[in-house]
């Protein structure tokens, strides 16, 4: 019981680094690409980072990037 307990906020909390990357994939169909293609560049370099700190383990630091790069797809 007191390693259920231990355990559970752990296991509850989860990354949202899957679905930030999803979100991102998104954003960058349906804005224009004409007018925005040096921002979808950016985005997606932002992407690609968040993606290698999420594949090292540094789900923290991942989400901060693909937060980032979702911010710049906000127009």
């Amino acid at each position: 019981l007191l390693l259920f307990i231990v355990l559970t906020p752990t296991l509850s909390y989860s990354y949202q680094c899957t679905m930030l990357m999803s979100n991102i994939d998104s954003a960058i169909m349906k804005i224009d690409s004409n007018k925005y293609s040096s921002l979808i560049e950016a985005a997606k370099m932002l992407k690609n980072e968040g993606e290698k700190a999420h594949d090292s383990g540094d789900h923290l630091l991942s989400e901060e990037i693909l937060n980032a790069a979702l911010r710049l797809l906000d127009v």
